[in-house]
């Protein structure tokens, strides 16, 4: 079975978190005998080359220039930043189909990663007779509150064999904006991977960073934009008592306007010695920030279901999460991890993880238990059953690997 993926973003280099986890799930195919292509566009120099048994074609959507409209915050907050970047849109959808469409590897079905991908895959399919499944990770839910995109975007959704969400929540509010689509939608979660650091890299990255036994750290992963919230957590710091805590802030800083209301909120608070701004960190590092924390915490808004807490989970950390849907889903509230709805809530829940090492200890080892089937390999198999189902090859299918169809359709 080869299986073209169409995804907006894929690491251009070793240790590049940008759509890590879509590498991540390619490996994965490769591992339980999948093959094919992943189109991604091309945001700098990247070459062509090769993750196991898939082809990774990168390909050029601007005539003159570095595409602008893909890679850094995202699509949609890199057309806010600058609003001409909207007139790539067109190169970027009809470079997917033409890649596709010249390739030569036989391609049996296409797996679009985001929801933008499937108007180029419906096009393919058009014209090629190819099935296509549409996944979407929760962030890009966000188009569709756009009347503009909700349109575009529902004959290519109807059109789809099935519609994949990473959770529940993501399925129930894509549901939402299209009721009619609840027999297509499919839960899917993402796997998780979490390399074990060596006592020497932990110490070694402990000087490096200059983190010192004499604080606690507290850990964030992912880009610094509105959603993340991240005032919520500088505020919930000021109020905790202990003055020996720092936070970790680990992620892209793309949205500079954000970033500097970060920093005045910071200097105003009087923590500049107690938050620090990582940066974007490789992704192979992210273990070794996790290995020195006593805890992770997001305040997120808006979320699918995050890598970065799952990973956590993974670490065996407590997490520490505000309180919306996909994190919800995730844990068991005051079992696997602690949920809060403001800074007084968050503060009070990082005093908690510091006062009670039973406690912290407790909830990392039941965040742990939580997440230890999740391989990306479990995944890959329900994709591969889903594949077989459409394609109606029934004697290619896995046996594990169970389907989770939402609560509302199959």
């Amino acid at each position: 079975m080869k299986i073209a993926v169409f995804s907006t973003s894929f690491p251009r280099f070793e240790g590049d978190d940008a759509g890590v986890f879509v590498e991540r799930m390619v490996q994965a195919f490769s591992t339980i005998g999948l093959s094919g292509v992943v189109f991604v566009p091309r945001d700098r120099g990247e070459v062509d080359g090769n993750i196991g048994a898939f082809k990774v074609h990168r390909f050029r959507y601007t005539l003159f220039g570095r595409g602008r409209l893909a890679f850094g915050a995202g699509i949609m907050p890199n057309i806010r930043a600058a609003p001409l970047c909207v007139t790539q849109a067109p190169g970027l959808l009809a470079g997917f189909f033409i890649s596709a469409f010249q390739s030569r590897e036989g391609l049996d079905l296409v797996h679009a990663n985001w929801l933008i991908t499937a108007i180029p895959a419906m096009a393919f399919a058009w014209c090629r007779g190819t099935p296509y499944v549409v996944t979407t990770r929760g962030e890009d839910l966000r188009l569709l509150r756009s009347m503009f995109f909700r349109l575009v975007l529902a004959i290519p959704l109807k059109r789809a064999s099935r519609i994949v969400t990473v959770g529940k929540s993501v399925g129930e509010e894509l549901e939402q904006y299209y009721p009619r689509l609840a027999n297509r939608l499919v839960t899917i979660e993402n796997g998780v991977t979490l390399r074990c650091p060596t006592y020497d890299e932990i110490n070694a990255f402990k000087k490096a960073r200059a983190i010192t036994a004499e604080s606690e750290y507290l850990v964030f992963v992912g880009s610094l934009i509105p959603r993340k919230q991240i005032e919520v957590l500088i505020e919930a710091l000021s109020k905790v008592s202990r003055s020996d805590v720092v936070l970790l802030l680990c992620g892209r800083m793309d949205d500079q306007n954000y970033v500097h209301n970060l920093r005045e909120l910071i200097q105003q608070l009087g923590l500049e010695l107690r938050v620090r701004f990582e940066g974007a960190v490789r992704s192979n590092d992210i273990a070794l920030y996790l290995a020195t924390a006593v805890g992770y915490i997001s305040a997120s808004s808006f979320e699918g279901r995050p890598n970065s807490v799952l990973e956590a989970m993974a670490a065996g950390l407590p997490v520490l999460l505000s309180d919306i849907p996909a994190h919800q889903e995730m844990i068991q509230p005051d079992e696997s991890g602690l949920l809060f709805s403001d800074a007084d809530e968050a503060a009070r829940a990082i005093e908690s993880i510091l006062d009670s090492p039973q406690l912290r200890d407790t909830l990392g080892l039941a965040a742990a238990e939580a997440v230890r089937s999740q391989s990306w390999e479990e995944s890959a198999k329900s994709y591969q059953n889903l594949f077989s189902e459409i394609l109606g090859r029934e004697g290619t299918s896995v046996q594990s690997g169970e389907l989770k169809p939402n609560t509302r359709g199959n």
